[in-house]
């Protein structure tokens, strides 16, 4: 199993909209691709200074397959509009 993990923080100006639009963007781009086994996306409560407001976990059968998935066209457009709400971005990739 290859694991992808990534957390966001918002640029404060519609965050919570946008954090419900990348919930949403990212949620129905995994429906529709066989390579992603799970994928979960969860939108911070806590709100203290060191929440960042979104998080993703996403499971793969293998790399490749995550590979795929990060590199099909609807993905680099889901990243392109993240990149232009977010502030900061972390990753953590493994296998288990």
């Amino acid at each position: 199993m290859f694991v992808h993990v990534v957390m966001w923080k918002l640029k404060k100006e519609d965050c919570i909209s946008n954090s419900l639009k990348i919930k949403e963007l990212l949620e129905n781009l995994a429906s529709k691709m066989d390579e992603v086994k799970d994928l979960e996306v969860g939108i911070d409560i806590s709100n203290t200074e060191a929440s960042y407001e979104l998080v993703l976990y996403s499971v793969f059968k293998n790399r490749d397959n995550y590979e795929i998935y990060r590199d099909c066209d609807e993905h680099k457009k889901i990243v392109g509009f993240i990149n232009s709400v977010t502030i900061d971005r972390k990753v953590v990739d493994y296998e288990r």
